[in-house]
């Protein structure tokens, strides 16, 4: 008996200098992630001003949400508006703090016409961008631009222009 409760405490003494030293040491990629690489090429190129070249490249490092975000793509491109939202919406529980997903979920929010959602995401994405890469500032201007002239907010949307003018690139 007194074996096993000098077993069980060396086990449990070990399992926790394990988890201590664990917590201490600094997070590591595993040898096999890799990181992933997309550009957006936006939809508003033709009637926002934005040209071609003024893509928004953003690396993920999350395989998991390279392959949400590869089929919220795959669903907004077939008209799925719906279904890419719900991809989305998975991305953020995972990494709520990428601001390159935010700022497309305003678009589909855009797209749905629920312009208030769409204005207010896309306000989540400049704050978390806070203006580091200044084509997804632009672009997010531009998205709140144009819900707020869908909700008849004029005075609103003529802000949101001159905002986007401080950040066009």
């Amino acid at each position: 008996m007194k074996n096993t409760k000098t077993l069980l405490r060396v086990v449990v003494l070990g399992s926790a200098a394990l988890m201590l030293q664990a917590c201490g040491s600094s997070p590591s990629k595993s040898s096999g992630s890799e990181e992933f690489q997309f550009t957006d090429s936006g939809t508003y190129s033709q009637d926002s001003g934005v040209a071609a070249d003024d893509r928004i490249s953003h690396s993920i490092g999350n395989p998991a949400i390279v392959a949400i975000w590869q089929r919220a793509e795959e669903a907004r491109l077939t008209g799925d508006t719906e279904g890419a939202i719900a991809q989305l919406e998975r991305a953020i529980r995972i990494d709520p703090t990428d601001p390159v997903i935010w700022s497309r979920m305003a678009e589909l929010r855009l797209d749905q016409g629920n312009h208030i959602a769409a204005e207010n995401v896309a306000m989540k994405s400049n704050q978390l961008n806070n203006g580091e890469d200044t084509v997804l500032a632009y672009r997010n201007w531009l998205i709140i631009g144009k819900a707020r002239k869908a909700e008849g907010n004029l005075k609103g949307a003529e802000e949101a222009q001159r905002q986007a003018q401080a950040f066009k690139p």
